[in-house]
């Protein structure tokens, strides 16, 4: 009887993390997505793209499909240099793209033609808006947490601090011995 027991005890909780183990997974990664293409506006297929990160030197490597399309998925969170570099157009080179938990940033890039040994360095910020996601994230900070003055510090509290997020209003009592009709 208790071996029986403990294995329905056993199977149920295998069933409940077999289930649930998805949700304790956090996505902590980033992703940079565009367009390849050049002056004309026709894409470029088969440029090679490369994000490396500034601090770590990690580098992710991919190339464009036929539409000009290129995703670098799983990205950690940093500061990246991205690269491009396709037959008979200059290297184009961007600097200080800021890839943050559960970005999907857009870069457009716009090749020139040239030789190889010509280079293109942007060292300005890319336009960082992300127009294929509608998710919201932002990461607080520990000096942040610090410096608020919460109510025990419960983590909660520290969702007013997203933008989008506003506390539900309660809706009023009818009281006792009111008639909800009048």
């Amino acid at each position: 009887m208790q071996r029986h027991f403990r294995r329905a005890v056993y199977g149920v909780l295998f069933s409940f993390f077999a289930l649930f183990s998805s949700c304790l997974w956090a996505d902590v990664t980033g992703s940079i997505l565009g367009v390849v293409h050049d002056a004309t506006q026709a894409v470029v297929a088969g440029a090679r793209v490369v994000a490396t990160n500034a601090e770590t030197n990690f580098s992710k490597e991919t190339s464009s499909a036929v539409d000009g399309s290129y995703r670098i998925l799983a990205l950690p969170t940093g500061t990246y240099k991205v690269t491009v570099t396709a037959a008979g157009f200059q290297q184009y080179t961007t600097t200080n793209i800021n890839v943050k938990v559960n970005d999907q940033l857009r870069l457009d890039i716009a090749l020139e033609v040239g030789s190889v040994q010509q280079e293109i360095n942007v060292t300005a910020s890319a336009i960082q808006v992300e127009t294929s996601n509608t998710q919201l994230g932002d990461v607080i900070e520990s000096k942040k947490i610090l410096a608020l003055p919460l109510n025990g510090r419960s983590y909660i509290d520290l969702l007013g601090l997203q933008a989008g997020v506003a506390r539900r209003a309660r809706a009023p009592s009818a009281g006792i011995g009111r008639s909800p009709a009048g």
